[in-house]
């Protein structure tokens, strides 16, 4: 009798297991219809804009930009030059002089029509300074790629009178969108710095990300210095090589990992989940096994060395994350930019799963934030619970110097961000002097170039 029931419940827990299984498997090809669906939807749009782009810029072509009466052009030969990093362009001190000849007709800031013949590719252009040797002209990385110049070629420049820009529509997209915490900002600040100019269709990058001139007014080329401009933004975060993706709520993922290095996901939340979350729901991030590392901006990784929330010594592989738990972390760094607690919640949360046994499954969930939670004393099953000194995790009380004994083993607290970090990974943590984030010793120089140099 206790066999037949035994292998009852066997029984009925391998088919719920296969349903499970059933189940996520539906999920997950559910979910690949949709981004499928959404990639498909999202090319037909690019590709929509481009054309418009295209027929524009043919219909506006052969009148070109108005150049205020002066006719002036010259062709030059062009030579790279790295410190230009804008729309700016050197010039010869011979093309000073003949723009003098023409007085009070020529404009200032003085702008031209730079014209690659060899593929039919029109731009415009500022003046940097007259030092550019005879018969030359040095351009940046920026025009070089926007014209696609090739060593030896000849350039045409053409003087231009453009009207001030009153409203510019720009479409940034990149992997690496999602590590701004204030992109606008970023690209007004590279913009204001570096650029006179903007051509529609025009594509610059700023700091890694793609951007694109969708749309502009009042003509085709206008003039941004000193412009009162009305600034359209669109975003759109693209996939990372090597960073997997895990969607808010939605199906769980097979984590495996290879060597000493965490896995890499991150999840990319939309306006209506940030706005969902807001203050009174909490991320939940949960694996099957091994151990969990969390970050956000402006970490743009999760790793074991540099994170600002993880599962560490813990049984359970779960990081609970809430806004006030993010605004007292960058307020920790002083990055928070505000008096005042922050009232959203980031664009991109970034995960790390490090040392899975095998594989494991990660999912991200959003659940209520309990009313009122103790954080020491009974629980619901009459079991006390305390705080580890070494990991700041909560443990049961009757465990603790067990806990404690193996933690500190593992794991050494570092006394300036106090996070626990594993005594193998212990000389690759570091902190950058500027800000003071957690960051791996062999990228700080990337993060300084980042996030510490201006544009």
């Amino acid at each position: 009798m206790e066999f037949e029931f035994k292998s009852a419940v066997q029984k009925r827990q391998a088919e719920q297991r296969k349903r499970a299984a059933q189940f996520r498997k539906r999920q997950e090809h559910a979910q690949k219809i949709r981004e499928e669906a959404a990639a498909r939807t999202e090319e037909m749009l690019q590709a929509n804009t481009q054309r418009k782009i295209q027929a524009h810029m043919v219909e506006v072509r052969d009148q070109g930009a108005p150049d205020g009466g002066v006719t002036f052009e010259e062709v030059l030969q062009w030579l790279p030059n790295d410190t230009l990093k804008g729309d700016r362009v050197d010039l010869p001190q011979e093309v000073l002089e003949k723009l003098q000849t023409f007085g009070d007709k020529v404009k200032f800031p003085l702008m031209f029509e730079i014209y690659n013949q060899s593929n039919d590719t029109r731009l415009h252009c500022g003046v940097r300074e007259f030092s550019a040797p005879a018969g030359q002209v040095l351009v940046g990385s920026q025009l070089v790629r926007g014209l696609g110049l090739k060593p030896g070629e000849a350039i045409r420049i053409r003087y231009k009178a453009l009207p001030l820009c009153t409203s510019v529509k720009l479409v940034a997209s990149g992997s690496t969108l999602g590590d701004y915490r204030d992109f606008r900002t970023v690209l007004e600040r590279f913009l204001s710095a570096n650029f006179c100019t903007l051509s529609l269709g025009q594509v610059f990058e700023v700091g890694g990300v793609k951007v694109q001139v969708a749309g502009i007014e009042p003509a085709p080329a206008v003039c941004v210095v000193n412009a009162d401009i009305d600034l359209d933004l669109t975003t759109k975060i693209e996939a990372a090589d090597g960073v997997g993706s895990v969607e808010l709520d939605g199906p769980t993922v097979e984590v495996t990992t290879s060597g000493e290095e965490a896995a890499q996901y991150r999840v990319v939340l939309s306006d209506e989940a940030r706005s969902r979350l807001g203050n009174d729901e909490k991320l939940v991030v949960s694996a099957t096994s091994g151990e969990i590392f969390v970050g956000t901006y402006p970490l743009t990784e999760a790793t074991p060395v540099s994170y600002m929330w993880s599962s560490g010594a813990s049984s359970e592989s779960v990081v609970s994350l809430t806004l006030k738990d993010i605004d007292s972390c960058l307020r920790q760094y002083d990055l928070s930019g505000s008096d005042s607690a922050i009232d959203e919640w980031p664009e991109v949360i970034y995960i790390g799963v490090s040392n899975p046994e095998g594989s494991c499954e990660l999912s991200v969930r959003s659940t209520e934030i309990a009313a009122t939670k103790e954080e020491e004393g009974p629980s619901e099953d009459g079991e006390e619970w305390t705080t580890c000194s070494n990991c700041h995790h909560r443990v049961p009380k009757a465990s603790l110097s067990l806990h404690e004994l193996r933690c500190k083993r593992l794991y050494v607290q570092c006394p300036e961000c106090e996070q626990p970090i594993r005594r193998e990974r212990w000389p690759r943590h570091v902190h950058c002097p500027v800000c003071k984030l957690p960051c791996d010793k062999e990228k700080l120089s990337d993060h300084q170039r980042a996030y510490h140099t201006p544009y």
